[in-house]
């Protein structure tokens, strides 16, 4: 958690900063954007092979590649950002921290973690992104706006600090690596691309939710701190879902990706009850709803990875991954793109589609999964997912 946290935290810094980090850098709104844009990128192109480089080198020793990279990030912001270009290097090196780190972090839980404690371990994994978005809120009551949105990012290098402090050295990971990249292992690439698909539609989903709730709440009625208690308890349905739906992977064998699909399916009637938000007491519903469901399934999808390849968890996360990676980027501004043009109401009906679309790419992963599974002849067989 603390190491994935640390790939996320420039990034959320970045966005809750972006008034101070503006004005001290004569930036326009849209360079902030760009800039978020670049460490989607670089996560989205790193993925995939970072995935496969944990297979060989081993996922903590990975993790530790990560956190340097991290460190990298908000220490060249904090020291050597002066303009656009100096700030989206510092994104770069953020997001190549997020893009390792992610399917290292899932092969190091699944080499490290007993399979009857996988769910609720990848559940707390995944509580790293609300974190994360805590400690940038944070920062700006209590550093930004005292001594300097600078000090935000030095103080953020204590997160990679502690995780290399704490991550297993990597003498100590290569035999798990080594075992691991003397296999070929069998990947299910075509399932693992729909997943990937499916990811990129339900993160889409998540992300606009996160970034656009608040607005959409005041143009409904909502009062500017109503709507941001209103962000605070999505936020903790949120946490509370990924914290359950794990718990209750542990105490069943398979079915995960029907389970996640359910969830977007009930998320997306969280989204529709925004789209039509009359009252107060249906914009609380909608934002439980699909925070809760719609929002809260990430640790559950990368288990499900995780379970399906036990012999290949970081290169197939790594390809998962990168479909939510650029769901997640392409999610928001879709959303606002909708909203410029439409209003709110067509773009919360659109998310809903994007969350069953993503339910219906689940269903369809989990169909070739088991084809996958029945024509394995030989070596380790993969569980149900």
């Amino acid at each position: 958690m603390v190491a994935v946290t640390a790939g996320v935290l420039p990034v959320f810094l970045v966005g809750a900063l972006a008034v101070q980090e503006r004005a001290s850098l004569s930036l326009g709104a849209s360079a902030i954007g760009e800039a978020v844009a670049v460490f989607y990128a670089a996560a989205a192109a790193s993925s995939a092979w970072g995935g496969r480089l944990s297979q060989r080198l081993g996922a903590a020793c990975l993790m530790r590649v990560s956190l340097l990279a991290s460190l990298a990030s908000v220490v060249e912001v904090a020291v050597g950002a002066r303009n656009f270009w100096m700030l989206a290097l510092g994104m770069m090196f953020g997001g190549l921290a997020n893009g390792i780190g992610q399917p290292a972090s899932n092969q190091f839980l699944s080499l490290s973690v007993r399979p009857g404690r996988q769910g609720v371990a990848f559940g707390i994994k995944q509580a790293a992104i609300p974190v994360a978005t805590l400690l940038a809120g944070l920062s700006v009551p209590a550093v930004a706006l005292t001594i300097g949105w600078r000090w935000a990012f030095s103080m953020a290098a204590v997160m990679p600090i502690v995780g290399w402090i704490i991550v297993p050295p990597c003498a100590r990971s290569n035999q798990n690596g080594t075992a691991l990249a003397g296999r070929t292992p069998k990947l299910a690439i075509g399932a693992l691309v729909v997943l990937a698909i499916g990811g990129g539609l339900g993160s889409a989903a998540g992300n606009a939710l996160g970034a656009f709730l608040v607005q959409s709440a005041v143009a409904s009625g909502f009062g500017p701190g109503q709507a941001g208690l209103l962000a605070a308890l999505g936020s903790a349905f949120g946490l509370a879902g990924r914290l359950a739906s794990g718990f209750a992977a542990d105490r069943r064998q398979g079915g995960h990706l029907l389970v996640i699909a359910s969830m977007l399916v009930v998320g997306a009637v969280g989204f529709v009850l925004l789209a039509s938000a009359r009252s107060h007491s249906l914009g609380v519903a909608g934002t439980v709803i699909a925070f809760g469901a719609g929002w809260g399934w990430n640790g559950l999808f990368n288990l499900a990875v995780v379970k399906s390849h036990p012999d290949a968890a970081g290169a197939a996360t790594g390809i998962s991954q990168t479909g939510v990676l650029v769901g997640g980027a392409a999610g928001p501004v879709a959303f606002g793109l909708a909203v410029d043009s439409f209003g709110y109401g067509t773009a919360w009906l659109a998310t809903a589609a994007a969350a069953v679309a993503a339910a219906a790419a689940m269903a369809t992963a989990r169909t070739l999964l088991l084809r996958h599974r029945a024509q394995l002849t030989s070596g380790h067989e993969a569980a149900p997912a």
